[in-house]
């Protein structure tokens, strides 16, 4: 399939691209899961890379530099991946030195949707069918609105808005 051609279409309304109905993977399916998950990830033991922490936290700082926004998402995952995840286990134990040390900038906000879906609105052990991506946008869409109009605020309170004529700076 040509995913641009599904994109365009699921856009314009007329078809979604991920399976509408729920699907439950079952335990062959889990586990092939996991033996795709072992080949992706490149370590048996069930251990992270470094390296992917560390760009993040480079992303982080070139942000910072920039004096731009970073919003870093936790997306959703199933509850039966991340109970069975050696993988998951170890970045659970991991990220939260990186993310305490990221939200130490105050350009960062970070938001934790892992648990935001159930598992039948998955389509296979990491994607969101379109029940779940519809109710996942709407939840991080929420989010982002609430999150940008305070900090809205909080600049035109300082006359220093970047984003509005109203406290005189523009677009």
């Amino acid at each position: 399939k040509d995913l641009g051609k599904d994109l365009g279409a699921w856009w314009r309304g007329e078809r979604p691209v991920a399976p509408s109905k729920p699907r439950i993977m079952d335990e062959k399916a889990k586990a092939e899961a996991f033996r795709m998950w072992d080949r992706y990830m490149g370590l048996p033991d069930g251990k992270l890379r470094n390296e992917q922490f560390y760009r993040l936290m480079e992303i982080v700082d070139r942000v910072k530099r920039s004096g731009g926004r970073l919003v870093l998402v936790d997306m959703p995952l199933p509850r039966w991946h991340r109970a069975r995840s050696p993988y998951f286990r170890d970045y659970e134990q991991r990220k939260q030195r990186f993310i305490k040390q990221a939200l130490a900038a105050e350009n960062v906000t970070y938001l934790n949707y892992i648990d935001a879906v159930t598992d039948r609105e998955y389509r296979d052990s990491g994607h969101v069918n379109e029940a779940g991506a519809v109710k996942f946008s709407r939840m991080l869409g929420r989010s982002l609105d609430e999150h940008l109009t305070q900090q809205h605020a909080e600049h035109f309170q300082e006359a220093s808005c970047p984003t509005c004529g109203a406290c005189g700076e523009s677009d």
